[in-house]
C-alpha cells in the first residue's frame, strides 16, 4: 500500500504529522533497513513507492529529505528552509568555487552540492555529513542539539567570512540584515541619545517577564518589543542637555526590516522560582501576510516628548494605543498567497511580508525534535519537512503550530519556534532556477560529482566484498604477551595461501618489534576455526591452500556472515611435523597449560587438537613430539579440568579421549607437566598420591588466582608515618618499624616477626610428608566443592574452616580423581580470550597464616608482577583473607598492619571509598575493583574508629569545598577537650600552625546545638552517629579574649535595607553557662557592640523563617519585602540550644528602606539564585562552525 501523506499519532496523546507524537526525548538518528539499495552520491535510504501522493516541486521532481545524523534535526529544518528560499538557493548556484583549497572544507561548496542533489537526486533522502565536516564538526558533535536560531546566525557569519572580496560579499546583508536604533529620549527636553545597530533576526518574547499570560500574536509581541521602558525614580536618566537626572524613555525602534525577515519566538525561558530552564507552550498566532509598516520608525515624524502637569508617564509613545490589538489577516495561515489582500496592505507601505517557513520545536527545555512547515513560493503550496520525510501540509496542520493548551493535538509541547517571512516586492521576488536553466559551472560540477560518487560507489562495492578476518597466534614459540589477534580484510576471491602470506608478514613484524626471530615458512600453518577458536580445518597441502576464502563461509553463520576466524599455528624447528587434523574425524580443541614444577608456575595456554579416538598413551606421544621431548613424554601427568573446582587425572593409558565427554563437547582444558624436565619434576612424579603432588597444588593456586592493583603510600609519606608512630603521643606503646629483609622469599608470622625461610631439601629425597609441610597452600584447595568462605557472610552464619592439615589434603584427594571412577564430562564453557598469569614474577612472598585462623597454619603465596610509580600489580589467591594481604603489604612497607585501611576505586577517575570488607573476608570480594588504595592511619584500639575532621570555612558557602584536615582515632567516650588537644598537635605537626587551645572550636553540622562543649563526649551529639564528621572552627587570634572561659560562637549576618545588601557572615560569642534569658541578652549585647547598633534597634527574622542546611542563605528580595522581622530570634529557649547551627539574620530597623523597581528586583533575584544554586548537569558543548580567515573567491 502507498505511504500516507500525513499521519497522526493517537489523538489523546497529541499526534504529530511527520513524526513520533512522543518526543519528550531528543530525536534518534534515522536508519535504513534495506541493505540492497546502492546509495550514489553519498546518499542513503531506500526508495518509497508513494504513488500519486508523492509531493513534487516546480520541476516536477519529488522532494528529497535529509538524514538525521543523531540530533541534527535542527540543522535539517534550517537547510530545507534555506533551500526553499529562491533568492538564497539561486545565489548559491550563481557562486563559483575558484579557490585551489580543498572543496571538502568549503561550506558554500558543500551547500551548493547539497542543494543540487536536493533538486536533482532520485533518492528519498540525503546525508549531511559532508556539510557538517565542512563546519569542522566531529562525529560526536552530531549528538549535541542546539537552537536552530543560533545555528542560523553562525552559518551566516561563516558564509560572510568565506565570501569576502567576492560578488556575494554582501549577500547576507542584502537579504537578511535589518537596522534598528537603541535610544534614550529625555522626557523633559526631548533630547535623544541614539545608537544605530543591525539585526539578522528579531527575538520576540512569548510571555513578558513576570506576566501570567502570553502575547496572543506575533504582532502583539512585536509591539511590546518596540515599546519603550520608562526610566523614573531611582533609575532616572542623566540628561547631558538638562545637566540633571530626568525621566526618560529607553528602548529599541526598527528603522528598516530586511528583505527576508527571521523571527525567533523565545519559547525557552528561565523560571526564577524553581531555578530551571522551561519551555513556554502558550499559543502565539502568526499570519500568512504580515503588515509591518506600523512598526517602522520614521525619522521625519520624530516628535519631542515632554512631561506635562508633573505627570511622570509619557504623553506620547512610539506605538499608539490603536495599534495594541491585532488580528490575523483574512488569509489565515498555511494558504496560498492572496495577492488582492497583499495589494491592500502595500498601500500602507512597502513592509508587507509573506510567511514561507515555520520551524517547529517538539519537546521540552531539555531537548526535543525540530521539523518545519515550508511553503514553495513558486507554486504556493505548503509541505512538512521532517528529516527524511516530506509530505503535503494542510492549513490546519500549520495553524496547529501556534501552540496552546486547547486539547487534542495541541495539548502537547509542539509549537512554532522560528518563522521566516519574505517581503512582497514584485521587482525583487525571485523564482527558483529551473533544473534545465542551471548555470554551466553547476552542470559541470554535477558531472564531476557524479564521477566522484561513482568512484566512491566502486570503492564501496569493493569494501562490501571484503571479508573481515581475525587470525589468532598459537604455539609455544609465540610470545605470550602479543597484543591480540591480527585483524585484516581481504576480498572473498582471495585464497588461503594469500591469507597465510599476509598473516606471516604481520606476525613477523610483531616478532621483530620484540627483538625475536619468527618461525620459518615450514614451521607455520593456518587452521580455520570458529568464533570461539574451535578448530575446524587445517590447510597443509597445496590444494588446501588454493581454496578461496569465500568457500569457508557458512550460510547459517549466526554472527556476521562476513567474518572468518583462523589460527596461525606454529611449531618448534626440531618438531618433525604438525599434529594432524583429519577432516574425517572428530577433534577436540584443547587449551593446554604446561605446569612448570621447578618454577612453580602455570604457563600461558596454547591450543592443541586431539582426536576422539586418541588414547591417553597416544596423547602423551603427540605432546612429547610437540614439545620435542623424545623420552620424558611417557611420564607426563595429564589433568583434565571439569569445571572451576573439579579435575580428573588421566592415568588410564588405553582409554580413548572421546569417552570422557558428551557427544556435543568440542572444547576442554588440560594441564600437563611436560616441557620442564629435571630432578624437581621427576621427584614430584614419584609422589605416591598424585593428588597431593606439587603439580596439583600449583594448579589449585592458578585456578583461584586474581590480580589486584594496589596503590601504596610514597616513601615520604611512609617515613612521616613511621616517625609519627614512634612518638607516644597518647601514652601508647611506641611502634618499632620492621627492617627490610634481604631475601625475596619471606615468612611473616602474625604480621610482625619476619624470618628467612629455610630452603626446602632436595625434592628427590623428599617424602610425601615433607612435600606437604613445605608446599601446603592456605585454605581450601581447588579440590573441595564447598567454598572456603563467602565474600559476604550474613549475620548469624559461621564461615567453614578446615581443622587440620590432613583434612586439607584429603579435600585435594577428593577433588582430583583418577580415571577409575570418572564421570562423563558436562559441557564446560570456555573463555574465548584467556587471561593467564604472566609466567615471570619479580618477587614472591609467602605469608604464614596465624595458627587456627585458616585451617591449621597454611601459607599464603603472593606474587608481585609489576611495580610502577607506587602502584603494585599482585597475583593473589582469591580465597585468601583480607588480613593476609594486609600483612604482606605491612611487611613490604615496614609498618604495622593496623596502621592503614583499604580504599577501593571502581573506575579510573581516582575517586575512592573506604572498603567495608573485614579482615576475615576473602579477597574474592575485590575481584571487580579497579584499584586498591592504602590509606595510612594511626593504629586503632578496640571500639575506636577513624573520624574525619574538616576545617569550618565561615566565608565559603559551599560546604563540599571545605578542606579535609585529617582523620583521627576516636571512641564513643572520647572527650571533646581530648579531641581539641589532638587537633592542636596535628595543626602544629602537619600544618605548622601553633594554635591556642581556646582558638579550636569543634562543631557538628547536623544538630541544632552545633558547637560541642569541652566536657562533652563525642557520643552525646544528637541525631548523628558518634563517628560522624567533625568541623574545626578556628577563632582569629585577635578575638581570642572573647571566647575564653568556654564561650561559644553564634553566626550572624547583617542585612542593610538601604542598599539591599548583605554583609559577610560573622560571629558573636555567648556563654553556655547562662540561662535562656541571660544568653539572649548577651547575644544582643554582643551584636550591638560589634556592629555599633543600639539594642533597641535590633530586629531579627522570625524563627519560622529558619531552616535548611548551612549556610541557610536567604534571598535579599525576601528579606527586603517578605520576611517578618521581630525583636528576639528566640523566646524563652537558650540561644545555643536552638540556633547555634544557623546563621541569624539581623538588621537596624532605623535604617531607611530602598524602594525596588521591577528591573532591580529581577537582577537581584537572578544574582542571588545564581549564587545559591549549582545545578548538576552535563556540560553542553558550544555550537560552532569553523571559520577561516581567508576568502574562497
Amino acid at each position: 500500500s502507498g505511504e500516507p501523506g500525513v499521519q497522526f499519532g493517537p489523538q489523546e496523546k497529541g499526534g504529530l504529522p511527520g513524526g513520533d507524537y512522543n518526543m519528550s526525548q531528543a530525536c534518534q538518528p534515522s536508519t535504513s533497513t534495506d541493505e540492497s539499495t546502492v546509495a550514489p552520491l553519498a546518499l542513503t535510504y531506500h526508495h518509497q513507492d508513494t504513488g500519486d501522493l508523492t509531493p513534487r516541486d516546480e520541476n516536477d521532481h519529488k522532494y528529497v529529505g535529509l538524514v538525521n545524523q543523531a540530533m541534527t534535526c535542527y540543522l535539517n529544518s534550517l537547510l530545507q528552509t534555506l533551500y526553499m528560499t529562491p533568492e538564497f538557493r539561486n545565489a548559491i548556484y550563481r557562486w563559483e568555487y575558484t579557490s585551489n583549497r580543498n572543496e571538502q572544507q568549503s561550506i558554500p561548496c558543500q551547500l551548493q552540492k547539497l542543494f543540487l542533489l536536493l533538486q536533482t537526486s532520485e533518492m528519498d533522502s540525503l546525508e549531511t555529513k559532508e556539510l557538517t565536516a565542512a563546519f569542522g564538526w566531529s562525529s560526536n558533535e552530531a549528538y549535541d542539539q542546539h537552537d536552530v536560531q543560533e545555528l542560523c546566525r553562525l552559518m551566516f557569519d561563516a558564509l560572510e567570512m568565506r565570501w569576502k572580496k567576492s560578488n556575494h560579499e554582501k549577500l547576507i546583508e542584502e537579504l537578511y540584515r535589518g537596522s534598528m536604533e537603541d535610544f534614550v529620549a529625555c522626557l523633559s527636553c526631548g533630547r535623544e541619545s541614539v545608537k544605530s545597530d543591525v539585526f539578522l533576526d528579531l527575538p520576540l518574547a512569548v510571555k513578558p517577564f513576570g506576566a501570567t499570560e502570553a502575547f496572543k500574536s506575533v504582532e502583539e509581541a512585536l509591539a511590546a518589543f518596540v515599546q519603550p521602558e520608562l526610566l523614573d525614580g531611582n533609575n532616572q536618566y542623566m540628561c547631558e542637555n538638562c545637566k540633571s537626572k530626568q525621566n526618560a524613555h529607553k528602548g529599541l525602534r526598527i528603522t528598516s526590516f530586511p528583505y527576508l525577515l527571521t523571527i525567533q519566538l523565545k519559547r525557552f525561558d528561565f523560571d526564577y522560582t524553581t531555578f530551571n530552564r522551561i519551555k513556554l507552550n502558550d499559543r502565539v498566532s502568526f499570519p500568512d501576510l504580515l503588515d509591518l509598516n506600523q512598526f517602522v520608525h520614521k525619522v521625519d515624524n520624530k516628535k519631542e516628548v515632554k512631561e506635562e502637569n508633573g505627570d511622570d508617564s509619557p504623553s506620547i509613545t512610539p506605538m499608539d494605543e490603536d495599534t495594541i490589538g491585532f488580528e490575523i489577516g483574512k488569509s489565515g495561515v498555511g494558504h496560498r498567497l492572496d495577492m488582492n489582500e497583499a495589494e491592500k496592505l502595500l498601500q500602507k507601505g512597502p513592509y508587507v511580508y509573506e510567511l514561507f517557513s515555520v520551524m517547529v520545536h517538539q519537546g521540552n527545555a531539555a531537548g526535543g525534535h525540530y521539523f518545519a512547515y515550508i511553503k514553495n513560493v513558486d507554486v504556493s503550496e505548503w509541505y512538512c519537512f521532517n528529516d527524511t520525510r516530506v509530505e503535503i501540509a494542510t492549513p490546519q496542520e500549520v495553524e496547529k503550530s501556534f501552540g496552546g493548551m486547547q486539547g487534542g493535538w495541541t495539548n502537547s509541547n509542539t509549537n512554532a519556534y522560528m518563522l521566516m517571512y519574505r517581503q512582497v516586492k514584485k521587482d525583487k521576488n525571485a523564482s527558483f532556477i529551473r533544473t534545465i536553466d542551471l548555470p554551466r559551472h553547476i552542470v559541470d560540477l554535477k558531472q564531476k560529482w557524479k564521477e566522484q560518487e561513482e568512484k566512491k560507489e566502486t570503492q564501496r562495492k569493493y569494501e562490501e566484498n571484503l571479508l573481515r578476518l581475525k587470525v589468532y597466534a598459537n604455539g609455544i614459540v609465540m610470545p605470550p604477551d602479543l597484543p591480540g589477534p591480527l585483524e585484516m580484510s581481504l576480498p572473498r576471491d582471495n585464497t588461503v595461501e594469500t591469507l597465510l602470506t599476509e598473516a606471516s608478514k604481520g606476525f613477523a613484524l610483531l616478532f621483530k618489534q620484540k627483538g625475536m626471530e619468527g618461525p620459518s615458512k615450514k614451521n607455520i600453518r593456518l587452521i580455520h576455526c570458529s568464533y570461539g577458536k574451535i578448530m575446524k580445518e587445517a590447510f597443509i597441502s597445496p590444494a588446501d591452500k588454493k581454496k578461496k576464502l569465500s568457500s569457508l563461509l557458512q550460510g547459517g553463520q549466526i554472527l556476521n556472515p562476513k567474518d572468518l576466524y583462523f589460527i596461525f599455528d606454529t611449531k618448534k624447528a626440531d618438531q618433525p611435523c604438525f599434529t594432524p587434523i583429519d577432516n574425517y574425524k572428530k577433534y577436540f580443541t584443547c587449551q593446554i597449560h604446561l605446569v612448570k614444577i621447578k618454577e612453580k608456575r602455570v604457563e600461558p595456554a596454547f591450543l592443541f587438537p586431539i582426536a576422539e579416538d586418541d588414547t591417553i598413551t597416544r596423547i602423551r606421544e603427540l605432546l612429547g613430539s610437540y614439545l620435542c621431548e623424545r623420552k620424558d613424554f611417557k611420564d607426563y601427568r595429564i589433568v583434565l579440568e571439569r569445571g572451576m573446582d573439579k579435575f580428573d587425572v588421566l592415568d588410564s593409558p588405553g582409554m580413548q579421549f572421546g569417552q570422557l565427554f558428551r557427544a556435543d563437547t568440542e572444547w576442554c582444558v588440560l594441564y600437563v607437566d611436560g616441557g620442564s624436565p629435571g630432578e624437581e619434576t621427576n621427584a614430584d612424579r614419584r609422589m605416591p598420591v598424585v593428588q597431593r603432588s606439587l603439580m596439583c597444588q600449583i594448579i589449585d593456586r592458578h585456578k583461584y588466582s586474581i590480580k589486584l592493583r594496589i596503590e601504596i603510600p610514597s616513601q615520604e609519606d611512609l617515613s612521616d608515618h613511621k616517625s609519627s608512630m614512634e612518638i607516644d603521643e597518647m601514652g601508647e606503646t611506641p611502634f618499632t618499624p620492621i627492617e627490610e629483609p634481604s631475601n625475596t622469599m619471606e615468612v611473616i608470622q602474625s604480621g610482625v616477626r619476619v624470618e628467612e625461610i629455610v630452603p626446602p631439601p632436595s625434592l628427590s629425597s623428599s617424602t610425601g610428608g615433607e612435600m606437604e609441610e613445605d608446599y601446603a597452600l592456605s585454605g581450601e584447595s581447588v579440590c573441595n566443592n564447598t567454598p572456603q568462605m563467602s565474600p559476604v557472610v550474613s549475620e548469624g552464619e559461621e564461615m567453614w574452616e578446615s581443622t587440620n592439615q590432613h583434612e586439607q589434603h584429603q579435600q585435594l584427594v577428593d577433588k582430583i580423581t583418577s580415571l577409575s571412577n570418572f564421570a562423563v564430562m558436562e559441557n564446560v564453557s570456555h573463555p574465548y580470550e584467556t587471561d593467564d598469569i604472566p609466567s615471570t614474577t619479580s618477587s614472591k612472598t609467602i605469608v604464614q597464616s596465624e595458627s587456627g585462623k585458616n585451617g591449621g597454619g597454611g601459607t599464603t603465596i603472593i606474587h608481585l608482577l609489576e611495580e610502577k610509580d607506587n602502584v603494585l600489580l599482585v597475583d593473589v589467591d582469591k580465597r585468601d583473607r583480607v588480613k593476609d594481604l594486609r600483612n604482606w603489604l605491612a611487611h613490604r612497607c615496614g609498618i604495622d598492619s593496623a596502621t592503614f585501611s583499604f580504599h577501593v576505586c571502581y573506575g579510573e577517575n581516582g575517586i575512592s571509598y573506604e572498603s567495608s570488607s573485614k579482615d576475615e573476608e576473602a579477597l574474592d570480594s575485590w575481584k571487580t575493583v579497579h584499584k586498591l588504595v592504602m590509606k595510612l592511619r594511626p593504629a586503632l584500639k578496640e571500639n575506636e574508629k577513624m573520624v574525619k575532621v574538616y576545617r569550618f570555612e565561615m566565608e565559603e558557602m559551599d560546604k563540599d569545598k571545605w578542606r579535609l584536615l585529617y582523620e583521627i582515632p576516636l571512641s564513643a567516650n572520647s572527650l571533646v577537650s581530648e579531641v581539641k588537644r589532638k587537633c592542636q598537635r596535628l595543626f602544629r605537626d602537619k600544618y605548622q600552625e601553633n594554635l591556642e587551645i581556646d582558638q579550636i572550636h569543634l562543631r557538628c553540622m547536623k544538630q541544632k546545638r552545633a558547637e560541642l562543649g569541652d566536657s562533652e563526649k563525642v557520643n552525646e551529639r544528637l541525631n548523628v552517629s558518634w563517628s560522624d564528621n567533625l568541623y574545626v572552627h578556628i577563632i582569629p587570634i585577635d578575638r581570642l579574649e572573647e571566647v575564653k572561659g568556654g564561650k561559644q560562637a553564634v553566626f550572624v549576618r547583617r542585612f542593610r535595607p538601604s542598599t539591599v545588601e548583605l554583609d559577610k557572615i560573622d560571629f558573636v560569642v555567648v556563654d553556655p553557662s547562662l540561662n535562656g534569658m541571660g544568653q539572649l541578652e548577651m547575644f544582643k549585647e554582643a551584636i550591638s557592640h560589634r556592629f555599633h547598633i543600639s539594642v533597641e534597634n535590633l530586629e531579627f527574622i522570625a524563627p519560622n523563617a529558619w531552616g535548611g542546611a548551612w549556610p541557610t542563605t536567604k534571598l535579599r528580595t525576601d528579606l527586603h519585602e517578605n520576611a517578618t522581622w521581630v525583636e528576639s530570634p528566640v523566646r524563652d529557649q537558650q540561644i545555643l540550644q536552638m540556633i547555634s547551627c544557623q546563621v541569624v539574620y539581623f538588621r537596624d530597623k532605623s535604617e531607611e528602606k530602598m524602594k525596588l523597581t521591577d528591573e532591580a528586583r529581577k537582577l537581584i533575584t537572578i544574582k542571588d539564585r545564581g549564587q545559591q544554586e549549582a545545578p548538576v548537569r552535563r556540560k553542553e558543548r558550544a555550537l560552532r562552525i569553523q571559520m577561516n580567515s581567508f576568502s574562497e573567491s
